[in-house]
């Protein structure tokens, strides 16, 4: 028999069309599911599909070769072929089959060809009585809906309704069908396809779980039941696969499939809409045999007896997929025992050699020299492991007196705590063969971060140069990220801030709280760690009735700093995001708070310090500090000027308050450099003095100059320049 197109209607190579010159290709093996829904119809390897399926640009069926728009070579080919990646289409143009101008003879020849496709006709479902079988293709596909795979046949069971038919059947089902449609043609009423494609009658599904589908290229209805299984790329997540579906094209052409095996496709004669209800109630009461055990409970096995089906499970070859007695079939139940002695067999037996006698007898002398060679390298294996256990508890009697004689050198040294902390880290990374995993003391990975953060840049250094035993870069980042670094005052921080304090001398925790605002450039980030915000308004903890809404960004920071006066001890203590400069009445209660928090952890706070901004004078104003002198005339009373207030925790002491002398120097400077003139003690000081002495200065050679510091920058100061503190005491210092 020679090869015929397998698309459906199409009559290539077919004995009735053996004189029609057309060129017939073979289905590529990569590429069966896509042509299969290309061309709407089922596909294998042995497959094939003809030229009238693809464009004429995808078909090579000569070679030409051209230069300048001339042809110089031109040759053609003895066989056609496909350009590589081409793709058949279901061509539209091509008519229906039209089974009313089928006569007798017509239908008798061609049964002959269709006798020799059903000789391997199985078993069938209970369907209605008005199906004729035509063909009965069982198979199971792996990935394509609708792709047929004819490798396994489904056997025959004693538990299943079928029937044969014969060829004769087929031909008479045949004439009857060419009749009904010759009477619908000539009455000129649609068919029932026809009907539900043009929504005239609406077909009831069995369930919830029913719906169907409408194609046009190739034009089919699909009815399908849905439900949550798990599949192999999912594992246990549930997901909605098509567990039924019925197949219905314009020719009444029915296709049953269940999962993804093919069990019924036959040609039928559905003539109004409660024939095509009651097939889909028949399909919907199949119970369906939901296979064997889970993939993952039997992994490492290869049975040729089952397969692995669309839901992840194992399948037994011969499983009915439709039982009609209890939920699984007897095949799929006898798979947990079958795999179950699988895998005792992988699990005991021993590879047996076929072998001669003599061949035999040479093996086994080569097994008696292989296990003696073993025994020997056993022992001294055993033999290795005891000596080297015993060389570790060596090594470690070594280090322990090692380290006890270390321990009694530093004690003698009496070196303060921090270069303690340095040796014995110096010495814990000599011992250590590796340069990474290393753990380093809470002492001495606090100092690393306190210099990271001095600088960067002397951190690398010394650490690239192997100074001092630092960790990486990503280590103390990795620390800095975990710190809780928020707005406000931390409770966490004033406990260890207490601890801290109660490690220094008495005279070390009497200190001055300073606080300054400073304005920044408004960002907005994402925290990923908290997923919250950072750049908006955040005073922690804190209620401020003046505070604007917190969803604002902010611009300035406030930060509150403890410092010791006599020690050169530093810490902040708080800090705060705002919008805009903070208000007098919000920031004297931060104040307060801060002296609260700094006298509650052990410090001593004796005054505050800040600069002379309009919501600092007016932080003094609330706290009742004031420079001026007040006489009252009529009851003839001084009052004095006020610059302390008195301590919130502790009634006995009071809080004195300091304008920043930096920024006093500073605002002298920029108050003679806009006015151009002071008066002091009746004298005059001009700005001119200062510029005419830099004009004749700057004449002299520079080891002459008499004030080489002077420069451009110190007479006619920036914007920049003028918040420099050095360049304003400089200028004040050239006539004292």
């Amino acid at each position: 028999m020679g090869r015929r197109c397998a698309v459906s209607h199409c009559k290539s190579g077919h004995r009735r069309h053996k004189h029609e010159k057309i060129t017939i290709f073979s289905v590529p093996k990569n590429n069966i599911q896509v042509w299969s829904e290309r061309l709407g119809c089922a596909l294998n390897e042995k497959s094939c599909v003809c030229e009238k399926h693809f464009n004429q640009n995808d078909i090579k069926s000569e070679k030409i070769i051209a230069e300048d728009g001339k042809i110089i070579f031109q040759q053609r080919f003895s066989k056609k072929s496909l350009i590589k990646g081409a793709m058949p289409i279901l061509n539209s143009d091509e008519p229906p089959m039209k089974l009313a101008k089928i006569d007798t003879s017509a239908v008798i020849e061609e049964s002959q060809d269709l006798t020799e496709e059903l000789q391997n006709i199985s078993k069938f479902s209970t369907l209605p009585t008005n199906f004729t079988v035509l063909q009965n293709t069982k198979s199971q596909s792996d990935t394509n809906e609708f792709a047929i795979d004819t490798e396994k046949d489904t056997p025959v069971t004693s538990d299943s309704k079928l029937h044969l038919i014969t060829s004769n059947e087929v031909i008479k089902s045949t004439i009857n069908l060419c009749n009904t449609i010759n009477k619908n043609d000539l009455n000129g009423s649609k068919s029932l396809f026809q009907q539900i494609c043009a929504n005239e009658i609406h077909i009831n599904q069995p369930g919830a779980k029913w719906n169907f589908h409408k194609s046009l290229e190739p034009p089919i209805l699909v009815f399908s039941e849905l439900e949550l299984a798990s599949t192999p790329t999912r594992g246990e997540n549930k997901v909605p696969v098509y567990t039924k579906k019925v197949i219905l094209d314009d020719q009444l052409y029915v296709k049953v499939f269940i999962g993804q095996k093919n069990i019924v496709e036959c040609i039928s004669d559905l003539k109004c809409q409660e024939d095509l209800e009651n097939l889909l109630i028949e399909v919907d009461k199949m119970i369906v045999c939901p296979g064997g055990p889970k993939v993952a409970t039997f992994k490492k096995i290869h049975p040729q007896c089952a397969y692995k089906d669309e839901n992840n499970k194992w399948r037994h070859n011969y499983c009915p997929t439709v039982v009609t007695k209890g939920s699984v079939c007897q095949y799929c139940v006898s798979l947990h025992k079958i795999f179950a002695q699988h895998i005792d067999r992988q699990r005991t037996s021993k590879k047996r050699l076929v072998l001669s006698p003599t061949t035999k007898n040479k093996v086994q002398l080569l097994y008696r020299r292989a296990r003696v060679q073993a025994r020997k390298l056993t022992r001294k294996e055993t033999k290795i492991k005891q000596i080297t256990e015993y060389i570790d508890e060596l090594q470690k009697k070594m280090d322990e007196i090692e380290t006890e004689s270390l321990e009694k050198k530093i004690e003698k040294l009496n070196l303060p705590e921090p270069q303690v902390v340095l040796i014995r880290e110096c010495i814990s990374t000599a011992r250590k063969k590796s340069s990474t995993n290393n753990r380093y003391s809470n002492e001495w990975m606090l100092t690393c971060l306190l210099l990271h953060i001095r600088s960067t840049a002397t951190y690398n250094m010394l650490r690239e140069n192997k100074i001092l035993p630092l960790p990486s870069k990503s280590t103390i980042c990795r620390y800095l990220r975990s710190s809780n670094t928020g707005c406000g005052f931390d409770e966490k921080f004033f406990t260890l801030f207490k601890i801290k304090l109660g490690k220094l001398p008495e005279d070390a925790r009497h200190g001055i709280l300073t606080f300054d605002e400073i304005q920044l450039r408004a960002s907005l980030e994402v925290n990923v760690k908290n997923m919250k915000f950072d750049g908006l308004i955040d005073f922690g903890t804190e209620n401020c009735p003046d505070v604007p809404n917190a969803m604002v960004q902010a611009d300035h920071a406030l930060v509150f700093m403890f410092s010791s006066v006599k020690h050169a001890f530093h810490q902040p203590i708080g800090m705060f995001a705002c919008k805009g400069a903070t208000s007098g009445d919000a920031l004297a209660g931060l104040v307060l708070k801060a002296i609260v928090e700094v006298e509650k952890a052990g410090g001593k706070v004796h005054g505050i310090i800040c600069d002379g901004a309009s919501t600092n004078r007016k932080l003094w104003t609330k706290l009742g500090i004031s420079g001026k002198l007040k006489i009252n005339e009529k009851e003839g009373t001084v009052t004095p000027p006020k610059y302390f207030f008195q301590n919130p925790v502790d009634d006995s002491r009071v809080v004195y308050a300091f304008s920043d002398a930096p920024h006093l120097i500073k605002c002298i400077r920029n108050n003679l450099f806009n006015k151009k003139k002071f008066k002091i003690n009746g004298q005059e000081v001009e700005w001119r003095f200062y510029q005419n002495l830099f004009k004749e200065d700057k004449k002299l050679p520079a080891n002459l100059r008499l004030c080489p510091k002077l420069t451009e920058n110190h007479i006619n100061p920036t914007n920049t320049a003028k918040m420099r503190v050095s360049f304003a005491t400089q200028v004040h210092l050239i006539f004292h």
